[in-house]
């Protein structure tokens, strides 16, 4: 059983497979390795990453957010792109591999 956000439960055989599917029904922000940034797949300009990530946290739709990183990104590029997240309502970040 996995609680979800707004309370609801959801019941599957497997938790393993089960918490595998909850991954894609998450919000992902993704560094990628040529300088851009993608929210669930859709690469967003640095300019509008603040204004598209306030709209994902509306109406307490999100609150976790997972964040990959390419590996050559530098550091800091990674602690600002966590930063917007948290200033658009974010509370949870996971870092992914």
């Amino acid at each position: 059983m996995i609680r979800q956000p707004n309370g609801s439960r959801l019941s599957c055989g497997a938790e393993r497979k089960c918490s595998q599917t909850q991954f894609y029904l998450r919000t992902r922000l993704e560094l990628k390795e040529d300088g851009s940034y993608a929210i669930n797949g859709t690469v967003t300009a640095i300019e509008t990453l603040p204004v598209r990530l306030a709209q994902l946290t509306e109406g307490g739709k999100f609150f976790l957010i997972f964040v990959r990183a390419a590996p050559r990104r530098p550091y800091r590029e990674v602690i600002r792109a966590v930063d917007l997240a948290k200033g658009a309502g974010f509370e949870i970040v996971g870092y992914m591999p």
